[in-house]
């Protein structure tokens, strides 16, 4: 089984503090609303991959769609997300709504065996063609084609280490408590975000 994970950004932000529009020369303010209530706003989005027999996934102006394959019926599945999108980004225009195909991003998931048999052709996104990516940031946990969580543990191995190098600087400077809440805030926290995607990882990335 492969499954294919395209990830795009609307302008939610603009919604989330004031969204503003030109709309036949005039400029119209619309209210601020809270994340939650831009994910019922856009309800209607869920009904239209479902029709296409595919998994939406949203979290504040994040939406992902999930699918899934056998490995000979890749192109099957790429031609339904092609026109999911489209119809989604045809959804959004009319309800005044940005899909961003510049930072879309599209990743095919498989076992490590058979990742040479994924396709390389792009997907095209509100007019931009959108390359197949081996890693994707997913509120902040990294995930990798093979979901084999490397790319996470090196990102945090890496931002762990850097903290380290800070605070060796400070440790003259400030006291044995002070010192452990910097530890516990800057390193502790690091390693208990998104640990779950750790479980049962093999021991060479432990």
């Amino acid at each position: 089984m492969v499954s294919v994970l395209p990830r795009w950004t609307h302008a939610a932000r603009s919604l989330w503090r004031q969204m503003f529009y030109s709309y036949r020369h005039h400029l119209w303010c619309a209210t601020r609303i809270g994340p939650s209530l831009f994910i019922i706003y856009t309800a209607d989005l869920a009904s239209i991959v479902a029709e296409h027999g595919l998994s939406l996934h949203q979290y504040a102006d994040d939406s992902q769609v999930y699918g899934s394959c056998q490995s000979d019926a890749t192109s099957t599945l790429s031609s339904d997300i092609t026109e999911c999108v489209d119809d989604m980004y045809r959804w959004m225009r009319s309800n005044r709504l940005q899909l961003n195909g510049k930072r879309t991003e599209v990743m095919w998931c498989s076992s490590t065996r058979r990742l040479s048999q994924l396709p390389n052709s792009s997907i095209v996104v509100a007019g931009a063609n959108v390359h197949p990516v081996s890693t994707v940031r997913d509120l902040g946990v990294y995930i990798d084609s093979d979901l084999s969580a490397a790319t996470h543990v090196r990102k945090t191995v890496s931002c762990c280490f850097a903290a380290l190098r800070q605070l060796r600087h400070l440790r003259r400077y400030v006291t044995d408590d002070c010192f452990r809440s910097l530890v516990v805030s800057l390193i502790h926290s690091t390693l208990d975000y998104g640990n779950f995607v750790l479980v049962g990882l093999p021991a060479y990335l432990q």
